[in-house]
C-alpha cells in the first residue's frame, strides 16, 4: 500500500533512513565527480557541493515524498522506535538521481 503523508513525514526524520540517503546522495555525487563527461557543469557543481558537505536536509523529505519511496511498504518498527521503509538500494538511488541531480541535466 502507498505510503500515506504522515508515514512519510516520519520516514523523513527517521535517523535509518536519513543514513541511507546521505549514503546514496554522497555515492552519486562521487559517481558524477568521477565521469564528468557524462554529466552537465551544473551536475557537477552540485556534486562538488554536496562532497564538501553542503547540507543534505532539503533532500529528506523530497526523497521520503518521491515515487519510489511511496511506493515502498513503510512500516512503524516497535523494537527499536523508528519509522522504517522496504525501499531496494537501487530504487532509492534511482531516485536520488531523479530528486536531486535530475533538473540540472
Amino acid at each position: 500500500m502507498p505510503a500515506t503523508n504522515a508515514q512519510q513525514s516520519a520516514l523523513a526524520e527517521a535517523p535509518g533512513f536519513k543514513a541511507q540517503v546521505r549514503a546514496s546522495i554522497v555515492k552519486k555525487a562521487l559517481a558524477i565527480i568521477e565521469t564528468p563527461g557524462s554529466f552537465s557543469a551544473p551536475q557537477i557543481a552540485r556534486a562538488k557541493l554536496i562532497c564538501g558537505g553542503q547540507g543534505l536536509d532539503v533532500y529528506y523529505l523530497a526523497l521520503a515524498s518521491s515515487t519510489n519511496v511511496v511506493a515502498s511498504t513503510v512500516t512503524y518498527d516497535f523494537l527499536n522506535r523508528t519509522v522504517t521503509s522496504d525501499i531496494s538500494e537501487a530504487a532509492l538511488d534511482s531516485q536520488v538521481y531523479a530528486v536531486v541531480f535530475q533538473d540540472l541535466a
